[in-house]
């Protein structure tokens, strides 16, 4: 039975372990991505509430 030579195969796993590193780190990357959108789109809100209470603070100012 003729099989593939040694060389061969380890690059073949060392090309499959190499395709799995980068899935895996293309994963970790959008996960990473995610996360900073949520964390910008939170900074957002939150400038819109300071921003909010500003603006209330300086029309009570205003009125006294």
């Amino acid at each position: 039975m003729a099989g593939r030579p040694v060389e061969e195969v380890l690059r073949i796993e060392d090309l499959t372990v190499s395709q799995h590193e980068d899935t895996e780190q293309s994963l970790k990357e959008d996960a990473l991505k995610k996360e900073l959108e949520g964390v910008r789109n939170l900074n957002k809100v939150m400038e819109g509430v300071i921003a909010a209470m500003t603006k209330a603070k300086n029309n009570m100012d205003v009125h006294r």
